[in-house]
């Protein structure tokens, strides 16, 4: 059975996993510590730091409790957007001018 890193690399250097994650922490109005987070689901701030880092993963309950906490600030928000390992893009569709 292959192995897939899904780790994202450019130019040598490794990309953080979950960077919307990581963008929600930094997008409050105070911005998120890993330690803030860490109590969220009740484990250590080196826990999460592990888990943000891809060395351990999340468990369901832990995806569950994080989902329920950001999802009292943006309620469209889903386990599959903030769990991503893909930095998700907004793009905005421009309408042609006429000519």
């Amino acid at each position: 059975m292959e192995t897939i890193d899904n780790t994202l690399k450019i130019g040598g250097d490794n990309l953080a996993k979950y960077p919307e994650l990581r963008k929600l922490m930094a997008a409050m109005p105070k911005p998120m510590t890993k330690g803030e987070l860490a109590k969220i689901i009740g484990k250590s701030t080196a826990s999460v730091s592990e888990k943000l880092n891809g060395k351990t993963d999340f468990k369901f309950s832990e995806v569950k409790k994080i989902t329920e906490y950001f999802r009292q600030f943006k309620p469209e928000l889903t386990s599959d957007i903030i769990f991503s390992d893909v930095e998700v893009l907004t793009i905005v569709n421009e309408k042609s001018k006429p000519e």
